[in-house]
């Protein structure tokens, strides 16, 4: 198996080790606000659709495609964004 360089695994990645580092910082600030708010998310987004972008709640919609139609109105990358539906019903797991 041929070595890569380390230019040829940053182009491959499209990105520079620093932006990845923010990247990754930012999708765990999303997600930790999906986690530990999920319970006042289903209380102020009950039944929606929620797009989270820098920390924060950045736009809710009723359906997906009107969630990314916000996204996009408002200039914020899909590609950055967690997105998630706040699903009032409970689940049962079986084990």
């Amino acid at each position: 198996m041929t070595k890569m360089s380390r230019k040829n695994v940053l182009r491959y990645l499209g990105a520079s080790p620093d932006q990845i580092g923010a990247e990754l910082a930012t999708f765990t600030e999303a997600a930790k606000v999906l986690s530990s708010d999920h319970p006042r998310l289903i209380n102020t987004h009950p039944m929606e659709w929620v797009g989270v972008f820098d920390g924060a709640v950045a736009v809710s919609a009723d359906n997906y495609d009107g969630l990314m139609s916000k996204l996009e109105a408002k200039g914020i990358p899909a590609s950055q964004t967690v997105i998630r539906f706040i699903d009032r019903t409970e689940k049962t797991f079986i084990l």
